[in-house]
């Protein structure tokens, strides 16, 4: 439902009484259980923008529900009603006053909302605007440079042409000169031979200049016709130089008349930005002046902070710089930190009830029971007024007693939508740790083979779109993370992206440099990736993202997400070092995380190799490598997988050349062909390698190993079969092709961690819950294992949707 519609009000809410049999039908299409509950309704009433409900008296689990489900209640009412809206049970204690202020809160947070959505959607045209001027721009200016060239070429046509009309002038002055002198010469002639035949000498050398001066007016002529198809070719040029000047100077009117338009455009939408922004700025000033109204000061908030903190409440500096001048005899003030350490609430022996102390370590405890009861606010009043004891009366306040409720500032948190924004600092907030003793959070888990799918409250998580079971959604979720650029892991990626185009696409640095090269239909919509580093926190909406380094392939993350919960999504990872990349950090096992989801691909393999057995299988393969080449293969050719296997081999085969001296292939060349090349030189910008990988030559030279992927080995595959001057090795994963090997052509390669990984990490990582995923573990020796040591686990891809419970 957008803004517009969600603006639209269906009923009033003054006549929502008279349409309470309707209720149950509008909460049908978000919660059946809710239905179910709304047609017990046995009243219902309107006090401002409050609904009173009210039940019968033995309904209890129904009262319940309408307490845990509060917010998702008040939102559909919304919905329906076009404006947000309180609910309460007749059975609650509301004081109007507390009612009315939250109603207020709740209209004010709906209008900044509302500008928010506003203010984004302008913030998204005038980057588009600005795109299309930077755009439009570099053409425009093209285009005027092609024109000025033009013109210049015009102008020195023009003037050939000016020189070459003026030859020709000068050859047609010449040419009637020349007829006007033959008529002379003629003239002449016949007079020398009408008079007398003793000129018979004369006239033969009057015939020979009258012969020269023939073949000078032919050469004359001649250069006269070159000169006329000279010019008759210059003016075609000019004719299509002209066209096409008139064609650039149409296409340039257009791009003036678009680039008008856009500023226009620009200029409207800028106004529009500025109102908005404007409006912005008051709603912000008005809850600045709400927020010093109802603020404490900066050393309450220091206070706050430190009640939060659940091992350490109290800091002994700071109880002993305070209770120095009141307490001479420090004892007391020991007793009271430990105690307030320890979570005790009784008062030591030996402070008096009414000495400052005493009244201080009382709102200690009762700040204590509070947070313990959930009632946040309410303790850190207690907490205040014990300070106030011991500060001086001067700054004391009214005390406060269990019914108070204190109005609750809204923070503001930012959308999912503007994921790029989270980094500035001010936008972060706090999110106050909840008791174990009140927390019941409730999260939704779906899995398909290496796919995940988090629903928390309002928020839903994509998480790797890749796996075989996957379909896409109807509803877009609220943000993609990628893990890695494994195809299993992003196949659907291209899909989802053309059903949801502005879902933002969370994955490091290195894992987008992948998807370039590997993934179709990238290009598209890389633009629409947040490149998330290593260890740096991402605060997107109410959860913060961080990703951890996983081994397994350059730039493979785990994923830590935080909210009041914390989940640990591990993704393809691999302990050992593969490729030269390293394992997860140490970090990971030294925090706890409230729930687990571990990719268990091989959870059923007791015989996948572990590290030790690793480092056997890579001196396997140099071993078939040193018998092909007593063989007297001099080439040979590898195939691997592109990202990750051919970057495993070849780490391996480097290592031993430089590691043993007397090794054979110390005097072959090792090649990278295609994108394992390619992916091989990530590799190295990212510094995980210190010498340069090589490419493909230009032939397949004699002791030379090329490693590539099936799908770029063809022609080598040809050559090799052609000659038979070479071996062909293949992983015992891959399809056996024409050009089959025989066993002793067959390697194991693969970057997944062992069962005895897995089992490390479910023993050694702290979690309250463990859930499973990639595809069936019923059964598996892994799921065996955490069995019989009572460890709390579910398979998350046995079932369509998991509801976990957290407490």
């Amino acid at each position: 439902m957008t803004a517009s519609d969600s603006d639209k009000p269906k009923i009033r809410l003054t006549e929502l009484p008279a349409h309470i049999k309707d209720i149950p039908a509008v909460f049908s299409a978000r919660s059946i259980q809710l239905a179910a509950i709304m047609r017990s309704l046995e009243s219902l009433s309107v006090e401002a923008n409050i609904v009173i409900l009210a039940f019968p008296e033995k309904s209890e689990f129904h009262k319940r529900k309408v307490v845990e489900d509060r917010r998702t209640i008040e939102e559909t009412f919304g919905e329906w009603l076009g404006q947000p809206i309180k609910v309460f049970g007749e059975w609650e204690n509301r004081p109007v006053e507390a009612v009315v202020a939250a109603s207020d809160q709740v209209l004010q947070d709906h209008e900044i909302r509302q500008s928010a959505r506003k203010l984004a959607q302008l913030q998204a045209q005038i980057h588009q605007t600005t795109d299309d001027l930077k755009t439009l721009a570099p053409q425009l200016d093209q285009k005027r440079a092609v024109l000025a060239q033009l013109e210049i070429q015009t102008r020195k046509k023009e003037r050939e042409l000016v020189r070459l009309n003026g030859e020709l002038e000068t050859i047609r002055v010449e040419t009637a000169k020349a007829e006007v002198k033959t008529s002379q010469i003629q003239a002449g002639l016949q007079r020398l031979l009408d008079t007398s035949a003793e000129r018979t000498e004369h006239n033969t050398e009057l015939e020979k200049a009258i012969r020269q001066h023939t073949e000078v007016v032919l050469e004359l002529q001649k250069r006269h016709e070159h000169l006329l198809q000279e010019n008759e070719r210059a003016m075609q040029q000019r004719a299509e130089l002209q066209a096409r000047l008139e064609e650039l100077q149409d296409r340039i009117e257009v791009s003036t008349r678009r680039l008008n338009e856009v500023t226009s455009k620009w200029a409207s939408q800028e106004a529009e930005f500025q109102h908005t922004q404007q409006g912005i700025e008051t709603a912000k000033a008005v809850l600045r002046t709400l927020q010093q109204k109802t603020c404490r000061p900066l050393w309450e908030a220091a206070l706050r902070a430190n009640l939060d903190a659940a091992t350490i409440p109290l800091h002994t500096d700071w109880v002993l710089s305070a209770l120095e001048s009141e307490a001479p005899d420090v004892t007391c003030a020991f007793e009271l930190e430990i105690a307030a350490r320890t979570h005790k609430t009784t008062i030591p022996q030996g402070c008096d009830v009414s000495h400052g102390i005493s009244r201080l370590f009382a709102g200690v405890i009762q700040a204590r029971r509070a947070e313990q009861t959930g009632h946040f606010d309410l303790a850190l009043d207690h907490l205040c007024a014990g300070w106030e004891a011991i500060l001086g009366p001067e700054t004391q306040k009214p005390p406060v007693t269990e019914g108070t409720s204190v109005p609750e500032v809204q923070e503001q948190q930012i959308s999912i939508s503007e994921v790029d924004a989270t980094i500035d600092a001010q936008a972060r907030f706090d999110t106050i740790p909840v008791s174990p003793a009140v927390r019941n959070t409730t999260l939704y888990v779906s899995g398909a083979w290496s796919t995940l799918t988090l629903t928390y409250r309002d928020t839903t998580i994509l998480i790797d779109p890749g796996g075989d079971d996957y379909t896409l959604p109807v509803d877009p979720p609220d943000m993609v993370i990628i893990t890695h650029a494994h195809y299993d892991h992003t196949r659907h990626l291209p899909a989802l992206h053309d059903r949801f185009p502005d879902l933002p696409i969370i994955m490091t640095p290195e894992t987008s440099e992948l998807l370039r090269l590997s993934l179709a239909g990238w290009k598209s919509i890389h633009w629409k990736g947040r490149k998330l580093p290593f260890n740096t926190p991402l605060y997107a909406g109410d959860w913060k993202i961080v990703f951890r380094p996983a081994g397994h392939l350059l730039g493979a993350a785990m994923v830590e997400l935080a909210n009041d919960i914390s989940i640990l999504v591990t993704g393809d990872f691999c302990l050992r070092p593969v490729g030269g990349l390293s394992g997860p950090e140490t970090a990971l096992f030294q925090q706890r995380y409230d729930l687990l989801l571990m990719e268990a691909v091989h959870a059923h393999d007791t015989t996948f190799p572990t590290q030790s057995l690793q480092r056997n299988r890579q001196d396997r393969l140099i071993q078939q490598l040193n018998n092909a080449i007593d063989e007297g293969h001099s080439r040979i050719l590898i195939l691997a997988a592109a990202l990750g296997d051919a970057q495993e081999v070849y780490q391996a085969l480097w290592e031993h050349q430089h590691a043993t001296a007397s090794t054979k292939l110390r005097e072959y060349r090792i090649y990278l062909k295609g994108l394992a090349h390619e992916v091989a030189q990530s590799y190295f910008q990212a510094k995980i390698w210190s010498a340069q990988p090589l490419g493909e030559p230009q032939d397949f030279p004699a002791q030379s190993i090329i490693i590539s992927r099936e799908a770029d080995a063809h022609l080598l595959r040809r050559q090799i079969e052609q000659t038979q001057r070479g071996v062909v090795f293949e992983p015992y994963k891959s399809a056996q092709s024409a050009v089959s090997t025989d066993r002793n052509r067959r390697y194991e390669v693969d970057l997944h961690a062992s069962l005895e990984e897995l089992l490390y990490v479910s023993h050694h990582i702290q979690y309250g819950f463990l859930g499973l995923y990639h595809k069936a573990t019923s059964g598996s020796p892994l799921e065996r294992n955490l069995h019989s040591i009572g460890t709390r686990y579910v398979n998350v891809s046995a079932a369509d949707q998991l509801e976990l419970e957290l407490r």
